[in-house]
This record gives C-alpha cells, sequence and structure tokens, in this order.
C-alpha cells in the first residue's frame, strides 16, 4: 500500500512539475504580441482591437495574434516556445499578403517575388487588381505563390523562393 501511495505521488509531483516547466520555457502574451507588432512596423500606440489566444497545432504550441493598425488588419502564429513567427497575414482593402516567415531564411521576400511575376507577364504594378502572396512549401521547396488580376486575365505564379526562378505559372483569360 504504501508502495503504491509513493508512486501515485511520485507521478502526480513527476506532472506538475513538467506542466510548470513546460509553462515556464513559453515567451509570454507581451513578447509574442511585442515581436507581431515589431514584424508590421508598428508602435503600440498604432494599434488597436488586439486579440491573443494559445492553442496547439501540428505538436506546436502557438500564439495567435490579431490585431488592426490604421487600416490594416494583420493575424500571426508565433511558436510559444521560441518566439519565431510561424505564419502571418496582413489585409488591406481587399489585398492580402500572408505566408510563412521569411525572415533570415535567404529568401528573395515577397518584393522581389511580386517583381519576377510581373515582369514575366509584362504587366505594369500600377494596373493590377485582387493580389494575393503566399510564402508556401510544394514538393519540399519554399516557394511564393502571386496572384494577380490584370484586364481580364487571372495570373498564377510560383517562384522558389530562394533562386526567383519561375516553378510554375499560368493565366487565363476571363
Amino acid at each position: 500500500m504504501i508502495h503504491v501511495r509513493n508512486f501515485m505521488f511520485a507521478i502526480l509531483f513527476f506532472l506538475a512539475f513538467s506542466a510548470r516547466a513546460a509553462t515556464a520555457a513559453y515567451i509570454g502574451e507581451t513578447e509574442a504580441k511585442s515581436i507581431a507588432f515589431q514584424h508590421a512596423g508598428l508602435s503600440e500606440k498604432e494599434i488597436s482591437a488586439v486579440s491573443v489566444k494559445q492553442y496547439e497545432k501540428r505538436g506546436m504550441r502557438l500564439y495567435d495574434i490579431t490585431f488592426s493598425g490604421g487600416s490594416v488588419k494583420y493575424n500571426y502564429e508565433i511558436d510559444a516556445t521560441s518566439g519565431e513567427i510561424v505564419e502571418y497575414e496582413r489585409r488591406n482593402a481587399g489585398k492580402a499578403i500572408q505566408g510563412l516567415n521569411d525572415g533570415n531564411k535567404g529568401y528573395i521576400g515577397f518584393e522581389k517575388a511580386k517583381s519576377i511575376a510581373l515582369a514575366h507577364a509584362n504587366v505594369p504594378e500600377s494596373e493590377i487588381h485582387k493580389y494575393e502572396a503566399e510564402l508556401d512549401r510544394h514538393g519540399g521547396r519554399a516557394v511564393y505563390e502571386i496572384d494577380f488580376d490584370h484586364a481580364r486575365t487571372e495570373y498564377e505564379y510560383e517562384i522558389d523562393a530562394e533562386t526567383g526562378e519561375i516553378v510554375r505559372w499560368e493565366s487565363e483569360y476571363d
């Protein structure tokens, strides 16, 4: 009887300690918000309607942070342990830019991928609408998915995030 009680006590102690250790390893809501605000290029004074939730996705503990800055709405997923931006999205007047974190990975960036697609399509940036960009993985390779409309044509591009090579493209006249 004593051994069972000691065993149960040891298990409960281990579980309590593990839960505390896991919680202590998280960066915290304040730090997660600071990371998102800094990435968005906004100060706390420029931000409104902040929502922070913590959840688990694919075995990873994340902070989901949603906020507004001016007319732009932002949504970030931030690793609760490392503070790395896993995914983000910005929406402004029907235009979305979203994706995995492309910082410090040697990627060409959203703007360069956009300019490659526009040059290939021979379309000036001032004449596009319904622009969307996303950083994703296809076939083990990081690619920028660039979609836009020009006149009555819809364009879709996949551009290698490291080399800038056009992996796939298509256009459809409407």
